[in-house]
């Protein structure tokens, strides 16, 4: 008994690819979404390049934001939505004219609290995860005996007492 092979028209079959590709948020290996979040990969990476920043500085860091609420409670991974950012920061004093020249020569922004940047991934350089800089010049009672912790692989250190921190997390300047 002959095989019936049914042969579909090229243009229905073009059209039946794009109605499933539209019905579905697509998602990559790494665990980034097309949808309005970044993926776990990706803000991985971004904390990991924290990290290193800390090391090339020499000099210690303050992670703040949402990446300090991670490290503090020792979550496995950080929701940040398309408009939100990672920060962390550095004390006046610690800023000086060789880490700004670093910053310069890193293609940091300058702004009015600070700097920014966008980390992009590796081998996805349409995504940009925003980074702020805090330089911070006032002295801050929880910002004298810092607490650390982990996130991932790497250590930060992080506000202490963390419940008046997080009330005052958005003046810090």
């Amino acid at each position: 008994m002959p095989m019936e092979i049914k042969l579909t028209p090229l243009k229905e079959e073009a059209q039946r690819m794009n109605e499933l590709r539209s019905s579905v948020v697509l998602q990559d290996v790494k665990g980034t979404t097309s949808g309005d979040t970044y993926g776990d990969m990706d803000i991985l990476l971004a904390t990991q390049d924290i990290f290193d920043i800390q090391a090339k500085l020499n000099t210690p860091l303050i992670v703040l934001g949402v990446l300090a609420e991670a490290v503090r409670f020792q979550k496995d991974k950080i929701v940040l939505k398309k408009d939100d950012y990672l920060e962390w920061g550095i004390r006046a004093k610690q800023f000086t004219p060789e880490v700004k020249s670093l910053f310069k020569t890193w293609g940091f922004v300058e702004e009015s609290y600070g700097y920014s940047y966008t980390f992009s991934p590796p081998t996805k350089w349409d995504i940009k995860i925003p980074v702020k800089v805090r330089i911070i010049k006032k002295r801050w009672p929880f910002l004298d005996a810092l607490d650390t912790g982990f996130f991932g692989a790497d250590g930060f250190n992080i506000p202490n007492p963390w419940e008046k921190y997080w009330r005052c997390r958005h003046i810090i300047r």
